[in-house]
């Protein structure tokens, strides 16, 4: 902890004045102050206090020693186990610019909107937990320079044929990127950090522990070559939409029929850095799930999981489903037979809507689209992905939610069956219609209960095992 000279006071990182500030006498001191009072070291260590949990295996450090009392990333309200550690120190650091009261302004105009939100996700206490963590990232600087040589083709029509011809296009490249960001952190999902982004690098500042003062950090635990070739493809590809936009070349089509690496277009040269980016971070636990809610720290855009209640949901639909009755009850009549239809009509959607996010939550539940995840926990990613029908059997078999996609379907063959047989009498194509309805309720249960499996994630197991010592 980074002690105020003038009364002993701790200093916390102040956001609005980007200083240590001592909340006892009022100073204010630069974030390099210390060090520059002990002169410039080399280290590649800094020292922290690390707090683990218990229930999930995460660990956040800061340079305070006071206690932590709960876990962002599992929700758990146990005091956290604390020792002090040595740690990589990173090369740079975005320092906040939005203070936790922008944070929750931001937040507070963003779930109002959410009217089926769960009461908790807009409980005051629920919002006052919002706390400042620095996320690990990797920052990929690219650069390549020299002679190209590619191939372009114009086309025409000769008579009967189709003409091709082939052209070598020369030219000379020099490019190069900064500030390509991948997260660092395996259990920090991806799609929550590319939701985050963009970060602006160029506010990246050169690592000092002061600013982590009053606020948490993680640590790498993913390495840097994980995330390095598709940032290299980022930057590849806007190289190579430069070149084909080039207006020496705007006749000839171009294929990207090359890789970063082939030869063609010169190859980059690398550089990474390990880095921290601010985050305000709050969760919020419901038995075995967990929703995050994450704000950037630099810019204050926000990535939220927000739940469905399910009691908001079924008073909103039947509020708004009693004029709507009215309104057909009124100006509208069926026979018996398009009531029928209507209602199987109705089933087959909700029939897809349901499989529809079966088939998501198959592709999130084996990380497909997570490769720090993968990386980290050393799962080979998946191939190709498993079929509706596929899926479908896997939740039979497991009894879990499959009662509203079978009942559908029941009552779309049952209404095939009864256009076939067209029988006289209307209570026949009434009982299929109320059974296609019982069908659509329980297929929208499903879907409820699947979306809230889609926008909550199960509680976190981290396995740290370090991350890479060895970028360059």
């Amino acid at each position: 902890m980074y002690q105020c000279p003038n009364c002993g006071g701790g200093l916390r990182f102040d956001i609005p004045s980007q200083q240590l500030a001592c909340d006892f006498c009022q100073t204010k001191l630069a974030p390099t102050h210390f060090d520059d009072l002990e002169g410039a070291q080399e280290v590649s260590e800094f020292e922290v206090t690390k707090f683990h949990c218990n229930q999930c295996g995460a660990e956040i450090v800061s340079p305070d020693n006071t206690a932590a009392t709960f876990c962002s990333f599992c929700g758990s309200s146990t005091l956290l186990e604390s020792r002090l550690s040595n740690e990589r120190k990173p090369d740079a650091i975005i320092p906040f610019k939005k203070t936790k009261e922008d944070c929750i302004k931001a937040y507070q105009g963003f779930i109002s909107k959410a009217i089926f939100a769960p009461k908790e996700l807009k409980d005051s206490k629920c919002i006052d937990s919002f706390r400042g963590i620095y996320m690990p990232y990797w920052v990929y600087d690219f650069a390549h320079e020299g002679p190209f040589s590619i191939t372009g083709t114009t086309s025409h029509r000769e008579g009967d044929y189709d003409v091709t011809k082939y052209y070598d296009l020369n030219g000379y490249i020099d490019a190069s990127y900064r500030g390509l960001t991948h997260d660092a952190e395996g259990d920090f999902a991806d799609d929550i950090s590319e939701a985050l982004a963009p970060y602006d690098a160029h506010e990246m500042k050169v690592f000092n522990g002061s600013y982590l003062s009053g606020f948490y950090a993680d640590i790498a635990d993913v390495k840097c070559d994980t995330y390095k070739r598709d940032a290299e493809s980022t930057a590849f590809n806007i190289s190579f939409d430069a070149i084909r936009n080039e207006k020496h070349f705007s006749k000839y089509t171009i294929k990207k029929n090359i890789g970063p690496n082939s030869g063609k277009i010169p190859a980059f040269k690398t550089k990474s850095h390990y880095a921290m980016f601010p985050v305000w971070f709050m969760s919020y636990r419901k038995n075995d799930r967990v929703a995050y809610v994450t704000i950037n720290g630099q810019t204050g855009k926000i990535s939220a999981d927000v739940p469905i209640d399910e009691k908001k949901y079924a008073l909103g639909s039947l509020i708004l489903a009693l004029p709507i009755f009215v309104l057909l009850n009124f100006f509208l009549s069926l026979t018996a037979k398009t009531a029928m239809g209507f209602t199987a009509v109705l089933a087959l959607c909700m029939m897809i809507a349901a499989l529809v996010e079966m088939k998501k939550i198959a592709a999130k539940g084996a990380f497909a689209h997570d490769k720090g995840y993968l990386e980290l926990h050393k799962q080979e990613r998946v191939g190709k992905p498993k079929g509706i029908f596929t899926i479908l059997g896997e939740r039979i078999k497991a009894r879990d939610n499959f009662i509203g996609v079978i009942s559908a379907f029941f009552a779309i063959f049952l209404s095939l069956i009864m256009l076939i047989a067209n029988p006289v009498s209307d209570y026949y194509y009434y009982g299929v219609a109320f059974v296609s309805i019982v069908s659509v309720l329980l297929s929208i249960l499903e879907v409820i209960k699947d979306y809230n499996i889609l926008s909550t994630r199960p509680l976190p197991q981290f396995n740290r095992t370090g991350g890479d010592d060895d970028a360059s």
